[in-house]
């Protein structure tokens, strides 16, 4: 069965939280290979201003690995998923303002599901906040 993930793309500036945007991808949505394309992603984007942007973000996501991932119209849990991925694109500067080279940041959850009711249970937590460039790997090989 092929591991399925949801990436939120989030906004952040000076002054506030700015738009975000959700992608699914139907397989390979362990860390190291959904870290990997992020990583490409933001080469691909040459770090420009358009990198802090959800929507411009999430094509260069795309674009890392092409057919892999899909835009999503919702930003709804799928029931399919076993990791959620959130990526903070980190812009040192107001909205609409400035010039100032965006960053990103990445937190990994795992879904908790209730094997007996087949339920949802929740996300836990399995790597804090952290700059994309500063990530490794370390505990996240036998998940």
């Amino acid at each position: 069965m092929s591991t399925r993930c949801q990436v939120k793309l989030i906004e952040e500036w000076l002054n506030g939280q700015g738009d975000t945007f959700t992608v699914y991808r139907h397989s390979g949505g362990y860390p190291r290979s959904v870290i990997e394309d992020i990583k490409k992603a933001y080469e691909i984007s040459g770090g420009r201003l358009r990198a802090g942007r959800a929507g411009n973000a999430a094509s260069y996501l795309c674009a890392s690995a092409p057919g892999v991932f899909e835009p999503e119209k919702s930003e709804d849990l799928h029931g399919d998923i076993l990791y959620y991925y959130k990526l903070y694109l980190v812009n040192n500067s107001k909205r609409f303002a400035g010039d100032a080279k965006p960053y990103w940041e990445v937190e990994i959850f795992k879904i908790k599901v209730d094997r007996k009711e087949l339920r949802f249970k929740g996300l836990k937590r399995i790597k804090k906040r952290t700059k994309l460039e500063d990530i490794d790997f370390s505990g996240l090989e036998n998940l």
